[in-house]
């Protein structure tokens, strides 16, 4: 459905971010989200810090949920796993 009407949540996160943009609160991290082995293995997920003026990749609309086995999914905080 999505992909027929758009999402209003993407719609919504676009109109958010630009206002803060226009107050001058720029997004300084991302979540990364790492498939490993392809999700056999889980996924990991880590902050990643920007560069000033650097922007964020485009979410691409994959949902690595989709891809894991078993519903392992780690986080990376400070160089270390949980």
């Amino acid at each position: 459905m999505k992909d027929l009407v758009g999402d209003p949540l993407d719609e919504f996160a676009a109109r958010f971010t630009a206002e803060f943009v226009r107050l001058g609160i720029r997004t300084s991290m991302y979540v990364r989200t790492d498939l490993i082995n392809g999700g056999e293995d889980g996924a990991e997920s880590r902050l990643v810090r920007l560069a000033p003026g650097e922007e964020p990749p485009k979410w691409e609309g994959s949902d690595p949920r989709e891809d894991i086995f078993g519903g392992r999914w780690r986080s990376v905080i400070g160089g270390i796993s949980w």
